[in-house]
């Protein structure tokens, strides 16, 4: 006992008196579950605004992306703006944020706002990948990139980029850099009050979200748990949908489909999540897939592997890493 209440004065461990009885446990763990809890408490309290996405607004976005949605598709897309939090998971070279950018494009076509907490690409480097997917890959990233434009390339730029000012640039912003969980907060509520609605929030990517010192602990697992309660709990307060870019466990990495243990770091990302949807390479066997991967055109496949509100299934891209752009296939 004198060991236990050392511990205790030490701060090595916390007692909690629950009805009645005294419990121990390590602060981590003590910490990860009363933040768990009081998200639970905030998803009672306060359920999500209702907020649908129209059959119109989803039309806008096929024809603005080229791309034809069956019944499951727009399914999908209905629960993952209306509902809350999507992940969406993927080995290196998939697209996971070409694809989510272009989702974001088309949300902002379609009048809505959009928030990105982007802190793998520099805000240059998005706007480039918009700019070619505009000019459907005639623009590329070496043209912009590069010591000089032709004349030609120069009037595509300025044209794509008149698009991209009319179109999109009112309703989108990208915010580069460390992704901190206070300044999201803010940033989304600036957002939904300058546009009279909540925006579509992306983050890429959730693994790299720093959350505020308090909660900061040292085991990544158990921090990580934070992170996934914490976006839950944005989604639940702020009303908004969440886009959260994932990382995959490595063994998982050269495998056609994946589920949901492949989501890198820990399962409380599964747990919060509405719908989780992976990318991977096509191909029955390694070699396949290695092949595939080396194409400028990729066969990439879409699995939704968790769906809590409707049903689950596969759909097929192609994934043109020079255009920045995916279209479904079929």
């Amino acid at each position: 006992e004198i060991a236990i209440d050392n511990a205790i004065d030490a701060k090595q461990l916390v007692e909690e008196d629950i009805d009645g009885k005294a419990f121990l446990f390590l602060p981590e763990i003590y910490e990860a579950e009363s933040s768990i809890a009081e998200r639970i408490k905030v998803m009672i309290e306060y359920p999500p605004a209702p907020k649908e996405i129209s059959p119109a607004e989803i039309d806008a976005f096929e024809k603005t992306n080229n791309i034809t949605f069956d019944e499951k598709q727009r399914e999908a897309i209905e629960i993952a703006v209306n509902k809350g939090l999507l992940i969406l998971t993927g080995g290196p070279g998939t697209g996971k944020t070409t694809f989510m950018q272009q989702i974001a494009d088309g949300w902002a076509i379609a009048g809505h706002p959009v928030v990105i907490f982007e802190g793998e690409l520099g805000r240059d480097s998005m706007l480039a990948k918009s700019l070619t997917r505009i000019s459907g890959g005639e623009l590329t990233h070496d043209d912009m990139n590069g010591d000089g434009m032709s004349e030609d390339k120069r009037g595509l730029f300025e044209k794509v980029l008149d698009i991209y000012a009319r179109s999109i640039a009112e309703r989108m912003y990208i915010i580069p850099g460390e992704i901190k969980y206070a300044g999201m907060r803010k940033a989304i509520e600036e957002v939904a009050d300058k546009h009279g609605e909540p925006p579509l929030v992306i983050v890429d990517y959730a693994q790299i979200v720093s959350l505020p010192q308090e909660l900061r602990i040292a085991d990544e697992r158990i921090g990580l748990k934070l992170v996934a309660s914490e976006l839950r709990r944005i989604v639940d307060e702020a009303h908004c949908p969440l886009f959260a870019i994932s990382s995959i466990n490595r063994v998982n990495y050269d495998k056609q489909t994946t589920g949901l243990q492949a989501i890198g770091g820990c399962n409380m990302f599964e747990y919060s999540a509405d719908l989780v949807m992976s990318l991977s390479i096509k191909g029955d066997k390694p070699e396949e897939r290695n092949a595939n991967m080396l194409l400028k055109k990729r066969p990439v496949i879409a699995s939704i592997t968790k769906n809590r509100y409707g049903s689950c299934g596969i759909v097929e891209f192609e994934f043109n890493a020079p255009a920045a752009m995916f279209t479904e296939i079929g």
